[in-house]
């Protein structure tokens, strides 16, 4: 069964807004935006929450017990100071909320009743009073910064991965650091209105990123201007969940954004940069970041409990003339980490998978680097250390040129065959998410495979769009590969059924 594709494309001398705008339009074709919110909370009046002794304590989020309304998900700061709430602060806006709805926090989430805590209640504003703001459509991002101005344009996906279950969407950012690459960022939570205000009853600084701190974010945000996502402002410096990388050469060529859409799980899809006018002699001199955002469930974990937050990257280790075919998969399953304190958001749910016992070493990531096994250069001693793939190849060796052949052949004078039944080469299915992760929580769609070849000619140029025919009825497509053309072309390739 065939995948779908579609490309977005940006012409020659397109801006950093552009980039910005044309994954926005690649979400949208995959209809992975969420639907419109309103009723955000936006400013809070309060009373009640007792005194505990002469506490000076923070309570990053705290969520409501109740509400006299039918709003939902709005999570707020409180601080104490000699025992008294002297600052409550709004961390998540929520949802669903009206004009002077009133809210309750519970005694224990702030202190325990059992120490003088009593329950707060919040009398509430929303943005656009009577008349509430809305945010995000199926059709465009939940929150972006794009003016012509920009330095570093934004957009938030609202991805909803598990409708209905309390984590069951992920906000996913994308923020361009310069006119060639590109940050991305995770989280559970996200507000998204842009008045900042530091004073009692406010946001703090807004938009950014919203929960618990070092479960849903991996630093107190609410109160620095560092995590504030407008279009003045590198959030990337301090948090994100992949370094910024590059989507592009220049940006005066044009600039495609690829997509390939499995049609056995619909939630699957590969995306990947490339810029087909500029020059290329091997596949990745114009093909960029080519990457999956994690979208699946799993018995493994509950998104009641836990967000799915990773997304995987693909892409050549080596993919010189002279160099060892290496295709590699790496998995960023730290969620938003802090670049200097590596502090992770434990909260994201692939973090089962981390070294790591208390949310530090934030950069952690899984690499599967697939070794192509047609390739003579493969003889460095260190292929122990990659994932290889099983060929037998007896007509091949022995002077022919083909590689392998010594893997059916034998004897005193090699030519002593072990029966033709016993050859492999197939196109390899079932590709895990990541070895490094057991059990493994996804299993790749079988309509995209990994093709190892060897072809007895050099200089061969393989590019993204190409094909490989095994039958008439069974055709592929490279999305990237990594190969070496010196002496023979000979690699391995990441493809997609196209028929």
């Amino acid at each position: 069964m065939a995948i779908t594709t579609t490309t977005i494309s940006r012409a020659a001398g397109w801006a950093r807004t552009d980039a910005i705008g044309q994954m926005g339009e690649a979400l949208s074709w995959l209809e992975w935006h969420g639907g419109a919110i309103s009723g955000l909370v936006t400013f809070t009046t309060y009373s009640g929450g007792g005194t505990v002794g002469s506490s000076s304590s923070d309570y990053y989020c705290v969520n409501q017990t109740s509400t006299d309304g039918s709003g939902t998900g709005a999570q707020f700061r409180v601080d104490r100071n000699g025992g008294s709430i002297y600052r409550v602060l709004v961390n998540d806006g929520g949802s669903g909320y009206a004009e002077g709805d009133q809210i309750t926090l519970k005694a224990d989430d702030i202190g325990g009743s059992a120490n003088g805590a009593a329950d707060l209640v919040l009398t509430v504003k929303v943005d656009g009073g009577a008349s509430p703001v809305s945010y995000g459509s199926t059709t465009d991002f939940f929150s972006k910064g794009v003016t012509d101005l920009s330095s570093y344009p934004y957009g938030i996906q609202k991805h909803v991965i598990g409708a209905g279950k309390t984590y069951g969407t992920t906000y996913r950012g994308y923020q361009m650091y310069n006119d060639t690459q590109m940050y991305f960022h995770t989280g559970s939570g996200f507000n998204p209105y842009e008045e900042s205000s530091t004073y009692d009853g406010g946001p703090g600084y807004v938009p950014r990123h919203a929960g618990e701190y070092r479960l849903d974010v991996p630093d107190v945000n609410i109160l620095s201007t560092a995590y504030r996502f407008i279009d003045s402002n590198n959030v990337g410096g301090s948090v994100h969940s992949m370094t910024a990388t590059k989507i592009a050469d220049d940006k005066n060529y044009q600039l495609d954004l690829n997509i390939f859409r499995s049609a056995l799980d619909p939630k699957f899809a590969v995306f990947s940069y490339r810029q087909p006018t500029l020059s290329s002699t091997i596949l990745d001199d114009n093909t960029f970041l080519t990457f999956i955002l994690h979208n699946f469930t799993t018995d493994i974990w509950d998104l009641d409990y836990l967000f799915l937050g990773g997304h995987t990257r693909i892409f050549p280790e080596s993919a010189l003339p002279d160099t060892t075919p290496l295709l590699t998969f790496r998995s960023y399953i730290q969620g938003e980490s802090n670049t200097s304190s590596n502090n992770a958001s434990i909260r994201c749910a692939e973090w089962g998978y981390s070294s790591s016992d208390g949310g530090t070493s934030g950069s952690i990531r899984y690499k599967d680097s697939y070794y192509s096994s047609t390739s003579s250069l493969t003889e460095d001693g260190s292929s122990y250390r990659y994932n290889n793939i099983y060929n037998r190849n007896n007509v091949g060796g022995n002077g022919t040129g083909i590689a392998n052949g010594s893997r059916g052949r034998g004897g005193n004078m090699n030519d002593i065959k072990i029966p033709d039944a016993a050859n492999y080469n197939a196109v390899i299915k079932g590709i895990p998410l990541s070895t490094g992760m057991i059990p493994c929580p996804y299993y790749i769609p079988d309509d995209f495979v990994l093709i190892d070849f060897s072809y007895d000619y050099p200089n061969a140029n393989i590019q993204q769009w190409d094909t490989v025919t095994i039958s008439g009825s069974e055709i592929y497509t490279v999305i990237t590969g990594s190969y070496s053309n010196a002496t023979k072309t000979q690699g391995i390739l990441f493809c997609a059924r196209t028929t």
